[in-house]
């Protein structure tokens, strides 16, 4: 069973990871390395931010942060989950982005 989260704890975990967040007609979330933008990006709407967020979206931004195995084209759950409930920090997640050839 996948676990579900809202919005805010999306946001608050992005931002503890090193994710630079913009408010503007949604929550743009864009990861930085050494001070610089990256291609690592989503976004979660406001109408989202205290509510659960759906399957669907929960995928997408699993997707957009880079847990999609390149090969399967599957969602790596277990690294995601590991990401927003906090086991995998900053320095883990650039090094897994590294790995599967992201950044």
């Amino acid at each position: 069973m996948r676990k579900t989260y809202k919005g805010r704890q999306i946001i608050s975990s992005l931002k503890k990871k090193g994710f630079k967040e913009e408010n503007r007609d949604h929550v743009y979330l864009t990861l930085l390395i050494g001070g610089k933008e990256t291609k690592i990006k989503t976004k979660i709407s406001h109408s989202h931010k205290s509510k659960q967020l759906p399957p669907w979206i929960l995928i997408e931004i699993a997707k957009q942060l880079g847990f999609k195995d390149p090969k399967t084209h599957k969602v790596d759950w277990q690294a995601f989950y590991n990401f927003i409930d906090c086991p995998m920090d900053y320095n883990q997640y650039i090094q897994y982005l590294q790995q599967k050839g992201i950044i």
